[in-house]
């Protein structure tokens, strides 16, 4: 039986906005949250809740599903499969901030001493305009912006479309900047020792704007079950070359779905 396919966003970009991505990847049926957490009031300094919505979605595949999760997405597949070791089959993780210990003992220590925010993300998100008078506006606003210089004009219109919702005075960032950086205040200095039994495929960027040289050696010796692939581009290559990508992780997925039932066909025991 065909797996059932679950994709999960990454911090600030729902999940509609990857819609070029997912549309090569229509033959799949992907599933997918839109927005996770929306239904949560707090994280509580974790991502435990996030981790649970993923676990609830799945589970009733009964381990018959792939999970594809970008940036924050994938650090929550494999932190379910953690949780839940049968929930995937494989995964394929897309340059997720799950890092070496020596970078999870510097986030540590900086939240022990209150001042992860000055060297996170979340500093400067919380700083970042959330409001617009038109959706023009907003596409001037951001096509100006560092971060989304290699978005092609298709991915940026997307996210225009569904990055924003309508308010009372305009258009508003339908990720609300306060949660994108509770998420990033609550990345995870300590991991599970069965997140270390996940297997399927990471793909990382080129650029290494996240997973750092160190950060894959580390993986590359303690996740035995993941293949890596660099891809070119920078952290959003998802949303920079949705089509590419889309045609690698088809291969990707026609390879892991055979090398699942070659497993499943072959007998406990064998007859001499």
């Amino acid at each position: 039986m065909k797996p059932r396919l679950f994709f999960f966003h990454s911090n600030g970009f729902p999940a509609r906005t990857y819609g070029h991505f997912l549309k090569t990847l229509e033959t799949w049926n992907p599933e997918a949250i839109n927005i996770l957490g929306a239904d949560l009031s707090s994280l509580g300094g974790t991502m435990d809740p996030m981790v649970e919505e993923v676990i609830s979605q799945v589970a009733p595949a009964k381990g018959n599903a792939i999970g594809i999760g970008h940036s924050l997405g994938g650090s929550l597949c494999i932190l379910a499969q953690a949780s839940q070791p049968n929930l995937f089959q494989n995964m394929i993780l897309l340059d997720p901030p799950i890092f070496s210990p020596l970078k999870r003992s510097a986030i540590r220590w900086l939240r022990r001493l209150g001042i992860l925010e000055w060297f996170s993300p979340s500093r400067r998100v919380r700083r970042r305009r959330n409001t617009f008078a038109s959706r023009n506006q907003a596409l001037e606003y951001f096509a100006a912006k560092p971060l989304f210089q290699e978005f092609p004009k298709s991915s940026l219109e997307l996210y225009i479309e569904e990055g924003l919702s309508p308010d009372q005075n305009g258009f508003q960032l339908r990720i609300p900047r306060e949660r994108e950086a509770e998420i990033y205040d609550s990345i995870p200095d300590r991991l599970p020792e069965t997140i270390y039994a996940g297997r399927g495929v990471l793909i990382y960027s080129q650029k290494m704007e996240v997973l750092k040289h160190l950060d894959l050696q580390w993986w590359k010796k303690s996740f035995p079950g993941f293949k890596q692939i660099g891809f070119p581009g920078g952290h959003l290559f998802p949303l920079e070359a949705p089509e590419k990508l889309g045609n690698l992780i088809q291969s990707i997925l026609i390879d892991l779905t055979e090398e699942h039932a070659e497993k499943s066909d072959k007998p406990l025991f064998e007859v001499a």
